[in-house]
């Protein structure tokens, strides 16, 4: 029985964190982007993807692993985690657009100039510091919670 009540509590986890992550992803695209129907699939697209991810990372890898180390090093574990997760979606939901929407390979997306230049005009890393500030806060301040219980 606890069991099943430790099974359930994960799943709700998960499942909350994903539907958060989900319509954050929303709210952020349209943040940095005009509202156009691929803007909201993408935002949407994204923050599923970092929503499941992180979820599953926190239930079954942060909340054991999470025991044993230092709240410095446990923060910059999620914070380094968190970017590579949020850093991964985002690229690959932008590859998968454009290969979907121009009808070419992932190897030709790679090569087009418009997806070089989404890095070199500062599109990216704009969008990326933005999503790595707001992890490294949310983990900061869920962490001192716990601490303080």
């Amino acid at each position: 029985m606890k069991s099943l009540n430790i099974a359930r509590r994960n799943f709700k986890a998960i499942l909350v964190i994903t539907m958060v992550m989900t319509f954050s992803g929303l709210f952020f695209a349209l943040a940095f982007e005009p509202f156009h129907p691929h803007v909201i699939i993408n935002g949407l697209s994204i923050g599923f993807l970092i929503g499941i991810f992180i979820s599953l990372a926190e239930v079954f890898f942060f909340q054991t692993v999470g025991k044993w180390l230092s709240f410095s090093n446990l923060l910059f574990a999620r914070t380094f985690f968190y970017s590579v997760v949020i850093a991964a979606s985002i690229l690959s939901v932008v590859i998968i657009h454009e290969t979907l929407m121009s009808s070419i390979s992932i190897v030709q997306v790679l090569e087009l100039k418009e997806f070089k230049e989404f890095f070199t005009n500062g599109h990216f890393y704009r969008i990326f510091a933005f999503a790595i500030l707001i992890s490294f806060l949310i983990n900061f301040f869920r962490q001192v919670n716990k601490l303080l219980g």
